[in-house]
């Protein structure tokens, strides 16, 4: 899984990523990113490229996820 996410994105301060394995966290606004803008963030992008954009259902994903770890 992809996490797209800004450094200053309020939003994205209010996800808990801790412990989800493997999960990619990308900063779009880093200076060195060139790939995938979306136009909002934070963005959760699955493995068969589904994209989640609510920051409630992508925390309860990684919650669901550390039930199983």
């Amino acid at each position: 899984m992809k996490l797209f996410i800004k450094t200053e994105c309020p939003h994205c301060g209010e996800l808990k990523p801790e412990n989800v394995t493997n999960l990619e966290i990308i900063e779009i606004d880093k200076p060195d990113y060139n790939g995938l803008l979306p136009g909002q963030v934070p963005v959760l992008q699955m493995e068969d490229g589904i994209q989640i954009w609510d920051g409630l259902a992508i925390n309860s994903i990684f919650n669901e996820i550390r039930k199983r770890i």
